[in-house]
């Protein structure tokens, strides 16, 4: 099979703030025969602010989520650390982004990708400014409607065509029964661009051979595989237990399971899946958010007051998050999809910081 499914791992929070678990984690994956390794940029006041907003639903149900943010983000002194080592290797990493600032952060460290995360999908500023780059754009699709992946997909042809779509199931971990991979072939025929798969699912777990879901992901000619990657489900669960760490164990592979993943997608060899388990992981041919979906989707980004406005000033956007007003998660304020009509209009009330911006809260000048 030529050009053969790329493998991307994802580091996310299980650099359990360790530069040296880091490093090792990079380590084991170069020996698995990854092709990229993935890091998030973010820090807890770009993503989220201290809303005292808890979690719904969810594997992290009833945390604080701007107090998970900080412990699980990495610091901004590691994150080049570790773009230097993977450089020093010669290991090929980039990033995952959530506001503006981080794609000056893409182009200065020469970075090939930018990734914008299934939450930000309905962030079209932030499309359109790393669209502008002229990167590579990622996108995942995770919980997101077909109207909304139109959108994002729009914005970035208007600048760039160097794209790839990854089908996602934001449910973690994700059931058999929700990876709908018929949704790959899909997406590749309605927006004619690459795709690939952003996988949560646990099968290494169950009682069925754990490399189907790749089999069906080279059938469908994808281009890349995401995957969550960790050195110890176990060690990561007892951190999080006390609150300390190890927050994505659930849905991460260890290094046995990535280099199974790995060599499996570099040879030829074709699996026999039962048909009763390829028509339950193929699912159905459409693109719409599940109901699995559903607590993870109440914490996209969405539109939050950061600054006190005075009744009649003028509400304000900055991309270096320096307006009165910001994009952050959970989705609890105006849709971000109405960012450029709410700029420069105006408070209708003397509107208070940190809480999310309404409808009612603003009127046309």
């Amino acid at each position: 099979m030529k050009n053969k499914p790329k493998l991307i791992s994802e580091i996310s929070c299980n650099h359990n703030n360790s530069l040296e678990q880091t490093k090792e984690l990079i380590d084991r994956n170069i020996e698995a025969g990854t092709n990229y390794i993935k890091l998030q940029l973010y820090n807890p006041k770009t993503i989220t602010g201290n809303f005292n907003h808890k979690i719904k639903g969810t594997i992290w149900k009833n945390l604080d989520l701007y107090k998970l943010y900080k412990k699980t983000y990495m610091k901004k002194k590691m994150f080049d650390e570790i773009i230097k080592y993977c450089k020093k290797k010669n290991y090929p990493v980039f990033t995952s982004i959530v506001d503006e600032t981080g794609i000056k952060d893409v182009i200065s460290k020469k970075l090939p990708i930018i990734k914008i995360s299934s939450f930000e999908i309905v962030d079209l500023n932030l499309i359109k400014c790393a669209a502008k780059s002229k990167k590579e754009i990622i996108l995942s699709t995770g919980m997101a409607t077909l109207k909304e992946i139109e959108l994002g997909v729009k914005t970035i042809k208007k600048y760039t065509n160097n794209f790839s779509l990854l089908h996602c199931i934001s449910s973690y971990p994700t059931k058999l029964q929700d990876l709908n991979l018929k949704t790959l072939a899909f997406l590749k025929k309605r927006f004619k661009c690459e795709v690939g798969l952003s996988d949560h699912s646990m099968l290494f777990r169950g009682k069925i051979n754990p490399l189907f879901p790749y089999q069906l992901c080279k059938e469908q000619k994808v281009k890349y595989i995401e995957i969550h990657t960790t050195l110890s489900r176990k060690e990561d669960k007892k951190l999080m237990r006390k609150n300390k760490g190890g927050f994505d164990w659930a849905f991460s592979k260890e290094i046995s399971e990535v280099k199974a993943i790995s060599d499996y997608l570099k040879q030829d060899q074709k699996l026999l899946i039962p048909k009763k388990i390829k028509k339950i992981m193929l699912g159905k041919n459409k693109k719409n958010f599940l109901k699995s979906e559903y607590s993870t989707r109440l914490l996209r980004p969405s539109i939050w007051i950061t600054k006190k406005i005075k009744k009649g000033s003028k509400i304000v956007f900055k991309e270096n998050h320096e307006g009165n007003i910001d994009t952050l998660r959970p989705s609890d304020g105006l849709n971000i999809k109405y960012l450029d009509f709410v700029r420069n209009s105006k408070a209708s009330k003397d509107l208070i910081a940190g809480t999310p911006l309404k409808r009612e809260d603003i009127v046309k000048r």
